[in-house]
C-alpha cells in the first residue's frame, strides 16, 4: 500500500534542483513532520518524547521505584520515587527524584545532571510529589515507620527554610506510612497514609511545622481497617482520602473514602458520618487514587479482582448513578489487571493508569463511565518496556498528552528503573468527536430489595460459611538457601478440607506460581504444607513476597508476607482469651525486644444477617506481655452469638518489621487457653 506519506516523499524527491535544493528540502521536511503528525491518534505513543514515547532512568543500579509525578507549569515532568544506596540487595533507600524536559531527555539544570537522591537515615521511600507556584518541589513518603517530608529549591537542592534543613518526619507512634499528598491554595501541605490500621494525616504550614490548627496538633487519624493511599483537596478546602477498608469474610477490602473539615474532624454530611466504602467483587477491592472533577463528584481508582476498577461518587458521597448505572465500573485488560492512578481530564473524560504483568495499561473513559472509542480504538491501551513494567503516576498536559510514571524491571536479576510513557490526547478541554450512533444508556433497574433473611437466635440460613470462615495464617515462610527451596506452613480452618491454595513468590525479578493441598491438620485446624524449588538467584538473595490465595469453596482473605534476608520474627503467645458477658479479655506476650501493637479483629453476622467486624486493641507493657484494653466490650449480636477471632502483632523486631497472626473461633461464654 503506498501512503500518503510516501507519495508526499517522491513528489518532493522529483521536484529537487540545485537552485532551490535548500528551500525544497525543507518544505519536504515540513510537510512529512505534518503528515506524520496527522497520523498520530489519541492513545498512541507521542514519538517527540524520547524518539519512541518511552523513558527509563538508572541511579545507581538496584531497584529504582517510580511512585509519583507532577507536570511543572513549564512543562518539565518530574518523578519522585526511591532507589537503594547500593546495588547490594537488601541495602536501605533513599528519596529519588528525577527532573525530564519536555522532550524526555533528563534536565540537566536540576540537581546532577537530573537526578538527585534524599537520605532521611533509614530505609526511606517518596511516594507523593508535588510542584508548589513558585517552583519548589516536595515530595512525601516515609522513612523507616514515620510520615517523611523533603522540599526542594527549583534546581534540585534542599530548601533549608523547611523545617530547619529541608527535611521532615512525623510520628504517630505506630506503624506509619505517608502515601499520598496533596497542596492547598493556600499553600499549606496535606499528607495521607496510614498509621497500623488507621487512616492518617498530617498537614504542615509553608515552613514544614506541623500545622496546630488541624486535627490533634497536626495529626488526624480514623480507625477504619485500612490504610489511606491517596488525597485530594477540593474547592471548599474539604479534604478527601481514598484508600481500602477490610469489611469482613464476606467482602475482605473494599474501597473506603473519608472526608474531613478544613480543621480535620470527619464531615458528617458526607456519608452520614464522613466515612463510605464500597464493594465491587466480594473478593478484596483497593483504592489506590482519588481525584475530584469541577463538578465536585469524587473519582477512585483502585483493583477489583483483578480488574481496573472505578466508581465515581455525589458530593454527599452516596455512589453517583449517573456514572455507568450504579456508580462503578471494571475494566478488565486480559489479565491481573490493577489500577494506581487518576487524572480528570478539562472535557471530564477519566484517564486511568496502572499495570498487568509486565506493561503499563491506561484507559481513557467518558464522563457517563462508558470506554471512549476515540482513545486507542477502545479506550484501553498497553506499553511494553521490555521487562516487568508497573505504572504508579498519571498526569495530563496542559496540550491534551498524557504521561504515564512507573517502574520497569529487567525480566531476570534484580534491575528496576523509573520508567516514563507519554501519549497522544486529543487536544486539551475539548471534546472527542461523539461516537457514531451511539446507543443510549438504559435507566438503571429498578431492583426491589430482596426479602429480610430468616435469622435465628444466633444465626442466619444458608450462611454459616461466613460466621466461621476458611481463615488462613502463614506461621512459617523462609527460603532454604541450601535446599534452594521455598518452605511455607499456614495452618487454615477445617471448614477448608479440600481446597487448594495458590502460592504467588516474587522474587530476583520474577514471579512464579505454585499450587498446594490443604491436608488434615487434626483438631480444628487444617494446613498448608510446602516445599518447592526455586531458581538459584532467588535462593541466593532469600527475599522477596510470598502470597498465599485460597481457591475453595470457602470465602478467605489472601495472606502474603514480605521475606527478608537474616530477618526474625517477633513471636506472638496468647495465654488466655475469652468472651464472657459484652466483655472481650485476654492475655499473652510477644517477643521482649518487639515494639509495635496487637491487635484483635472479630469476624460475626449481625441481626440482619450481614458480615460485621470489630476492632479492639491490647496493651504491650514494658516486659513484653499484652493484655486486652481494660472497658473493651464488645456488640450484642457478638456478645450472644460469637465469631471468629484473629489476633494480629505488627510492629518492629530488631529493626525489622515483622507480623504474627493467631486465629481462634471463639463462641460465647467461652475462654480459651492454648
Amino acid at each position: 500500500m503506498i501512503t500518503h506519506e510516501a507519495t508526499m516523499s517522491a513528489h518532493c524527491s522529483a521536484q529537487r534542483s540545485r537552485r532551490a535544493a535548500r528551500a525544497t528540502l525543507f518544505a519536504c521536511a515540513l510537510v512529512l513532520a505534518l503528515a506524520g503528525q496527522a497520523q498520530a491518534a489519541p492513545g498512541d505513543l507521542d514519538s517527540s518524547f524520547s524518539g519512541d514515547g518511552r523513558q527509563t532512568t538508572d541511579f545507581a543500579g538496584g531497584v529504582d521505584l517510580g511512585n509519583a509525578m507532577a507536570v511543572q507549569a513549564d512543562g518539565k515532568i518530574v518523578v519522585a520515587g526511591s532507589a537503594p544506596q547500593s546495588a547490594t540487595p537488601g541495602s536501605d533507600s533513599d528519596f529519588a527524584l528525577a527532573r525530564y524536559n519536555a522532550d524526555g531527555s533528563l534536565d540537566s539544570s536540576f540537581s546532577d545532571g537530573g537526578k538527585q537522591t534524599t537520605d532521611f537515615g533509614g530505609d526511606d521511600a517518596g511516594r507523593a510529589v508535588a510542584v508548589q507556584a513558585d517552583g519548589k518541589i516536595v515530595v512525601a513518603g516515609s522513612s523507616d515507620y514515620d510520615f517523611a517530608l523533603a522540599r526542594y529549591n527549583p534546581d534540585g537542592t534542599l530548601d533549608s527554610s523547611f523545617s530547619g534543613g529541608g527535611k521532615q518526619t512525623t510520628d504517630f507512634a505506630g506503624i506509619d506510612a505517608g502515601r499520598a499528598m496533596a497542596l492547598q491554595a493556600d499553600g499549606k501541605i496535606v499528607v495521607a497514609g496510614s498509621t497500623d490500621d488507621d487512616f492518617a494525616l498530617a498537614r504542615y504550614d509553608v515552613d514544614g511545622s506541623l500545622d496546630s490548627s488541624f486535627g490533634n496538633g497536626g495529626k488526624q487519624t480514623t480507625r477504619f481497617g485500612g490504610w489511606g493511599r491517596a488525597v485530594a483537596v477540593q474547592a471548599d478546602g474539604k479534604i478527601v482520602v481514598a484508600g481500602s477498608s477490610y469489611q469482613g469474610v464476606a467482602t475482605g477490602d473494599d474501597f473506603a473514602l473519608a472526608r474531613y473539615n478544613t480543621d480535620g474532624s470527619l464531615d458528617s454530611s458526607f456519608s452520614g458520618d464522613g466515612k463510605q466504602t464500597t464493594d465491587f467483587s466480594g473478593n478484596g477491592d483497593y483504592g489506590n487514587g482519588v481525584a475530584v472533577q469541577a463538578d465536585g463528584k469524587v473519582v477512585v481508582v483502585g483493583g477489583a479482582y483483578d480488574d481496573h476498577a472505578l466508581a465515581r461518587y455525589d458530593a454527599d458521597g452516596s455512589l453517583d448513578h449517573s456514572f455507568s448505572g450504579d456508580g462503578r465500573q471494571t475494566t478488565d485488560f486480559g489479565s491481573r489487571d490493577f489500577a494506581t492512578a487518576v487524572a480528570v481530564q478539562a472535557d471530564a473524560k477519566i484517564v486511568v493508569a496502572g499495570f498487568n504483568p509486565g506493561d503499563f495499561t491506561l484507559a481513557r473513559y467518558n464522563a457517563d463511565g462508558s470506554l471512549d472509542s476515540s482513545f486507542s480504538g477502545d479506550g484501553k491501551q498497553t506499553t511494553d518496556f521490555g521487562g516487568l513494567d508497573s505504572a504508579g503516576a498519571v498526569a495530563v498536559q496542559a496540550d491534551g498528552k498524557i504521561v504515564v510514571a512507573g517502574s520497569s524491571g529487567a525480566a531476570t536479576g534484580f534491575d528496576y528503573d523509573f520508567a516514563l510513557a507519554r501519549y497522544e490526547g486529543g487536544a486539551a478541554g475539548s471534546e472527542s468527536p461523539p461516537d457514531p450512533d451511539p446507543a443510549p444508556n438504559p435507566p438503571a433497574p429498578v431492583v426491589p430489595p430482596p426479602p429480610p433473611p430468616s435469622v435465628g437466635p444466633c444465626g442466619t440460613e444458608g450462611a454459616a460459611g461466613y460466621l466461621y470462615p476458611a481463615k488462613m495464617r502463614v506461621l512459617r515462610s523462609r527460603v532454604l538457601r541450601e535446599d534452594r527451596r521455598l518452605d511455607v506452613l499456614a495452618p487454615i480452618t477445617s471448614r477448608a478440607r479440600g481446597g487448594d491454595v495458590e502460592v504467588t513468590f516474587q522474587a530476583d525479578g520474577r514471579t512464579d506460581r505454585f499450587d498446594a493441598e490443604v491436608t488434615e491438620g487434626g483438631g480444628a485446624l487444617d494446613q498448608v504444607r510446602f516445599k518447592e524449588p526455586i531458581r538459584r538467584g532467588q535462593a541466593r538473595l532469600a527475599t522477596g513476597i510470598v502470597t498465599l490465595n485460597y481457591l475453595g469453596d470457602e470465602d478467605t482473605r489472601a495472606e502474603e508476607v514480605r521475606l527478608r534476608a537474616a530477618s526474625q520474627r517477633a513471636e506472638l503467645d496468647v495465654e488466655e482469651i475469652g468472651l464472657v458477658g459484652d466483655r472481650l479479655s485476654g492475655r499473652g506476650s510477644v517477643s521482649s525486644r518487639a515494639e509495635g501493637v496487637v491487635r484483635l479483629r472479630y469476624s460475626y453476622l449481625d441481626e440482619a444477617g450481614t458480615p460485621q467486624v470489630h476492632l479492639a486493641r491490647a496493651t504491650i507493657q514494658d516486659d513484653g506481655d499484652w493484655v486486652v484494653d481494660a472497658g473493651e466490650t464488645v456488640p450484642p449480636r457478638l456478645a450472644r452469638c460469637g465469631g471468629y477471632l484473629s489476633i494480629l502483632f505488627t510492629g518492629y523486631f530488631e529493626r525489622r518489621i515483622r507480623g504474627e497472626m493467631l486465629a481462634y473461633q471463639l463462641d460465647a461464654g467461652q475462654t480459651r487457653r492454648p
